[in-house]
């Protein structure tokens, strides 16, 4: 059983940005200077200056607000560009998906990552006594979970594997394993 390359949204998708700009690029990838071009951009993409590309932006406070209130769709724009990607690359050959697993989690900034996590939380405690802000956060944690879930089904893993007394998730984020040798779900 294989993960199915796109979501099915819980609405009717609307044709703004995203939409306009995937249907475009579908034509303009058919010429090779284009492509290239496409290439290029995506070799130089630097991840170190996207604060300072922030702090450019928010200097005007009307623009600021602007952009937190992008933020969720943005997330989620990045979310749903990184299932598809992920799902596609699942359907290379396993030599290959083992050799871009490598990279991918040897390119990813762990720790930049860590500390976002972290100040997120940070904000999370700050607000935490808002009973509203804690329903936000627990009806985020627990579409985090069922998504985690559906994945995993989608993917054939025992569902039984998340009630064990020590999740999968659990394990992942406690740096345990979740594979054995044999490429099943570990048990331990």
């Amino acid at each position: 059983m294989g993960i199915t390359t796109e979501d099915q949204p819980p609405r009717v998708p609307r044709r703004g940005v995203i939409d306009g700009a995937s249907r475009v690029l579908r034509e303009l990838l058919r010429t090779p200077r284009v492509r290239r071009s496409i290439e290029i951009v995506l070799n130089d993409l630097d991840p170190e200056n996207a604060p300072g590309l922030v702090r450019a932006l928010t200097e005007d406070h009307a623009l600021f607000l602007d952009l937190v209130s992008a933020a969720p769709a943005a997330a989620n724009a990045s979310i749903g560009a990184a299932r598809e990607l992920l799902a596609q690359v699942m359907s290379e050959p396993e030599g290959l998906l083992r050799d871009v697993m490598v990279r991918l989690l040897g390119d990813i900034d762990a720790e930049r990552l860590g500390r976002t996590a972290g100040l997120g939380l940070g904000l999370v405690l700050r607000l935490g006594r808002d009973d509203e802000v804690r329903r936000a956060v627990e009806d985020l944690r627990s579409g985090v979970r069922r998504g985690f879930s559906a994945a995993l089904e989608e993917l054939g893993v025992d569902e039984g594997a998340l009630e064990r007394p020590r999740s999968l998730w659990e394990r992942f984020w406690e740096g345990g394993g979740l594979v054995s040798s044999e490429g099943r779900a570990d048990e331990r």
